[in-house]
């Protein structure tokens, strides 16, 4: 799902309310503490977190599961109004990715209907008084679809 991430994070970082010098980028490989890496002002990371795939159906020659896909936005910044604020790139990501269907889906799956992402949750993960760093996390899911062929 890695082309599913690079879309995410193009659509993110074209979006015309997003601040200047926002460093948007998929989730690095490595640790978890990897994942913190040097920031500048604000960093959003994407995460592909999966798919519940919940029914199944089968008909002549292929397998059908429906579910929703997870995609996560990972908000680092220093400030909570001011300049690239965490108030404002939360907005300018919720802006930018709902009702989009981003390019990228693994082979086999599809979208479901018209339905494109939507945030599900946001919430916060650190208020900034130990390190400085206010850490926001949002979800969006998409119903899609997988169809396994079966021979």
């Amino acid at each position: 799902m890695e082309g599913l991430e690079a879309a995410i994070v193009s659509l993110i970082s074209q979006h015309p309310t997003l601040p200047a010098k926002t460093k948007v980028e998929a989730w690095p490989d490595g640790s978890i503490e990897s994942g913190r890496g040097p920031l500048g002002s604000a960093v959003i990371r994407v995460l592909y977190v999966g798919v519940k795939l919940r029914s199944d159906s089968h008909s002549p020659g292929r397998s059908i599961s429906h579910g929703p896909l997870y995609v996560d936005a990972y908000h680092f910044v220093k400030s909570l109004r001011t300049h690239a604020s965490a108030y404002g790139l939360l907005r300018a990501t919720q802006d930018a990715l709902t009702a989009q269907r981003p390019d990228g889906l693994a082979s086999g799956y599809d979208y479901q209907g018209g339905a494109g992402l939507a945030m599900v949750d946001e919430r916060i993960l650190s208020d900034g008084r130990q390190d400085g760093l206010w850490q926001w996390a949002q979800r969006f899911e998409v119903p899609v679809t997988y169809t396994k062929r079966i021979t």
